[in-house]
């Protein structure tokens, strides 16, 4: 259903009247970092190149029967494998893991319209909106929505700060801060420290030279990493897709999500919050506040992360760690479930509850017989869906 809705939105959007309209997928996961490079010409890491050619058909875990997705090579392929004609690239729109400047230019070598793309500007909006210096722009905004209790003493992230420079920072601190890069991919270049050292401020001062900056928060003491997500359409509503709970590591780099019930992933969020927080009445303030930001500048998911943490003894939440303008992991464990669940495979007696163990859904083979090479693939352990690199 709401894949339906989200192709009648862009062929308004694009005013295009072709019913047949699929979508092309893309999976670029390095998004983030080519959104703090900025041009059209981005180029990743090698490792990241890697992942993104062993990866290229990921999206078939959450494609549609009629979609394709373009390969590292620019061909397109159908859920199958199958090559599709050239021919019939007019028939899809484009739909990456997220846009940026790179992406943009490459679907136009390969012949897609520049008229069913972001345009420019709104280009420069996701670049703006998907980092972390909006964010504290955001949180305050939020905060101005709970200023009476008991969210008062229920919400923490008020101290979340944006720093242009290094000289702006206060040397003296009493409690564990993160340091952040404004754009990184799956926390990645995060910081956590007790003090502040020579050594840490070369790291800060090349975020400054790089990126404009960087944001530092208090070091929460988590319980659960979660996060909401959302659809922005461009007539102008906002839609609450569902909930993703996701493993981090202490500095906040990703390990996986949660493949579960919908039901089971808000009971696991209600168990870690003071039973004082509704959850709808931070979903209905992220709805308002994307609606008010992001409308008519940005079309497609947004995933809010937040943390439930202890804090003066109380179950307390991060209601926005940061904003994800893409497609995401969390996202794709709900369809992973979903797909699951109705083709009745590997799903336990207990609800939501799978019981296969390890499970290999994608692994990179070589090109000469079927034995399986060092690197990345995707896997669903314990319920737990992560790519990994082995």
């Amino acid at each position: 259903m709401l894949r339906k809705r989200i192709i009648d939105d862009l062929c308004t959007k694009y005013a295009t009247k072709n019913d047949s309209f699929a979508l092309l997928h893309l999976f670029n996961p390095s998004q983030e970092i080519a959104l703090a490079d900025n041009t059209d010409c981005f180029t990743p890491k090698a490792m990241v190149r890697k992942m993104e050619a062993q990866l290229a058909d990921f999206p078939k875990f959450y494609a549609d029967d009629n979609d394709a997705i373009l390969m590292p090579d620019n061909s397109i392929i159908n859920l199958h494998g199958e090559r599709v004609n050239k021919k019939a690239i007019n028939h899809f729109i484009p739909f990456p893991w997220g846009w940026n400047k790179t992406i943009k230019k490459r679907l136009i070598k390969c012949g897609i319209s520049e008229e069913i793309m972001p345009s420019d500007n709104q280009l420069d909006y996701i670049r703006l909106f998907a980092g972390r210096k909006f964010c504290v722009e955001y949180i305050r905004d939020l905060f101005t929505l709970f200023d009476d209790e008991p969210y008062n003493s229920l919400l923490v992230g008020r101290n979340m700060r944006f720093f242009p420079k290094t000289d702006d920072l206060n040397v003296n601190i009493k409690d564990p801060l993160i340091f952040k890069q404004l754009w990184s991919s799956s926390g990645r270049g995060n910081i956590v420290t007790d003090s502040i050292d020579e050594k840490l401020m070369i790291t800060l001062n090349a975020f400054c030279r790089n990126q404009g900056g960087f944001i530092c928060d208090f070091f929460y003491d988590k319980t659960l990493d979660f996060a909401m997500e959302f659809y922005v359409f461009a007539d102008g509503s906002v839609e609450f897709v569902g909930y993703s709970v996701f493993n981090t590591e202490n500095n906040g780099k990703y390990q996986g999500n949660w493949v579960k019930d919908q039901k089971d992933l808000e009971q696991m969020i209600l168990n870690s919050l003071d039973e004082s927080i509704n959850l709808d009445d931070l979903k209905n303030a992220h709805i308002k506040m994307l609606k008010k930001y992001l409308v008519g500048n940005y079309t497609g998911f947004v995933g809010v992360d937040m943390m439930a943490v202890h804090i003066n003894d109380k179950m307390a939440c991060h209601p926005c760690v940061e904003l994800n303008l893409r497609m995401n992991m969390g996202i794709v464990a709900m369809e992973v479930y979903r797909r699951r669940l109705r083709d009745g495979s590997g799903i336990g007696t207990g609800s939501g509850a799978f019981d296969d163990g390890a499970w290999r859904i994608s692994s990179y083979r070589s090109p000469v017989g079927d034995i399986r090479e060092r690197g990345f693939h995707t896997s669903l352990k314990s319920c737990l869906i992560a790519i990994r690199y082995s």
